[in-house]
Order: structure tokens, then C-alpha cells, then sequence
């Protein structure tokens, strides 16, 4: 898979819930990133880049910690 783009998979895990549970965050339109989904194709696929930059946006940070987040392995 191109490094570019996370399968619900690897968002998921970032998120750090069940893959059923994201399935439910995006059938009831919860606030999430934005994804792209192809004519004709099953698989969901997230611009990496968004993804942390959503991320980032949504991290709140306790005294003078800088968030940070955990990145997803490459395969």
C-alpha cells in the first residue's frame, strides 16, 4: 500500500478503538478525519497527512508535555 494513506485499520489503531468501533463513528457521522472513498471500491483509505493533522488538532497537552502521537508502523 502506497505510505501515503492508512487503512480503517491503522486508523483505528491510532485512535485507539476496535476497527467495529470506528465502522460505528463513521456510520453516525462522528467528527473524524477526512477520508477518501473510490466509485466502485470497498476499502477506505485516509490521507496519512490528515489524519495526523486531525490528530494534532483534537491532542490536548497537560502542563508543559508536548503531545505527541504514536505513528504507525511502515510495512
Amino acid at each position: 500500500m502506497n505510505e501515503r494513506y492508512l487503512k480503517d485499520e491503522e486508523v483505528a489503531d491510532l485512535l485507539g478503538i476496535s476497527l467495529s468501533r470506528l465502522r460505528v463513528k463513521i456510520t453516525y457521522g462522528d467528527p473524524l478525519p477526512d477520508r477518501i472513498q473510490a466509485p466502485g471500491c470497498r476499502q477506505r483509505l485516509w490521507l496519512r497527512e490528515k489524519v495526523y493533522n486531525w490528530l494534532e488538532m483534537h491532542t490536548v497537552a497537560s502542563g508543559s508535555e508536548k503531545p505527541s502521537i504514536r505513528r504507525v508502523a511502515r510495512k
